[in-house]
């Protein structure tokens, strides 16, 4: 089993590198999700959807079902940026 001080430092900054990008992307577009129904909540409340204004739509509904897809997203490409650098799970 590999020990941190066993991984080429080249590649331990690579992977970090990888692994902020996608941080980082992943709460840019979490945070927008939460902020743009604030902002744009009267004219998406002028949109009827099933008897429920669209900001409920997008705050009750979508904003759950797009950090569901925002976790799948950073678990599939963590696991393919392990597989890059060599630092999958059954490897390491």
């Amino acid at each position: 089993m590999a020990q941190p001080h066993e991984i080429d430092p080249k590649v331990r900054d690579a992977y970090w590198k990888g692994t902020m990008r996608i941080t980082w992307i992943i709460l840019v577009l979490w945070f927008v999700s939460w902020v743009v129904p604030l902002i744009f909540h009267d004219p998406l409340n002028r949109i009827v959807l099933f008897g429920f204004p669209m900001s409920y739509w997008f705050a009750g509904q979508g904003s759950l079902a797009f950090f569901i897809v925002l976790i799948v997203w950073y678990a599939v490409y963590m696991n393919r940026l392990d597989r890059e650098h060599g630092l999958q799970e059954d490897q390491v």
